[in-house]
């Protein structure tokens, strides 16, 4: 609970500088993808972009006919916050790399019926991410851009798992993914 506390306030207290800026541009984006997120995108100059928001996604997995009867239902949120250079700039496009980190929270449940024995399998997992994105970014003009950008980036959590007869397990668990890639748009003020 203390990480999750100290990682909310850093991202309030950079939200606070940036609009402290005076020279500074900011608005707001969406990002579709596996993971989807919002929050704002701010220009600390020309080339830097400072950009803290909120991700979440949420999905139901329906299993093919053969498999024994289940209902899989998952969700999740983070909290990020991304620091990016825009090293190319031609005319209205922009490519950028940064690095994105935050804090995840996955909930996951499962009924499962086989051979008339039913139960529900509960899973709860938190950790921290990191991304190295690289994106393009197109402004048509100085309040509308759209984006679309790869993170290649690692997720450490510790997974706890609870089962209908109580029986409970944890674990920890590192992998590697594409998860936060997608494409947006952003609205500037």
């Amino acid at each position: 609970m203390k990480q999750k506390l100290v990682f909310l306030a850093l991202m309030i207290l950079c939200v606070g500088f940036v609009f402290s800026q005076e020279t500074g541009k900011f608005g707001f984006f969406f990002k579709a993808g596996s993971y989807n997120s919002v929050g704002l995108t701010c220009n600390l100059s020309d080339r830097v972009t400072l950009r803290p928001a909120f991700g979440f996604y949420t999905a139901k997995i329906e299993w093919e006919e053969d498999i024994p009867e289940r209902d899989e239902k998952e969700n999740g949120y983070s909290l990020d916050l991304g620091l990016f250079y825009h090293f190319l700039k031609k005319n209205h496009f922009t490519a950028y790399t940064g690095l994105e980190m935050g804090y995840t929270h996955q909930k996951g449940e499962m009924d499962l019926c086989y051979s008339g024995i039913c139960g529900t399998y509960e899973e709860t997992e938190n950790g921290y991410m990191g991304d190295l994105v690289f994106g393009f970014q197109y402004n048509f003009n100085k309040h509308l851009a759209v984006f679309g950008e790869i993170g290649f980036g690692f997720l450490k959590q510790k997974v706890e798992f609870v089962d209908s007869l109580e029986n409970q397990d944890s674990y920890k668990r590192t992998s590697w993914s594409l998860e936060r890639s997608g494409f947006g748009i952003v609205l500037y003020l």
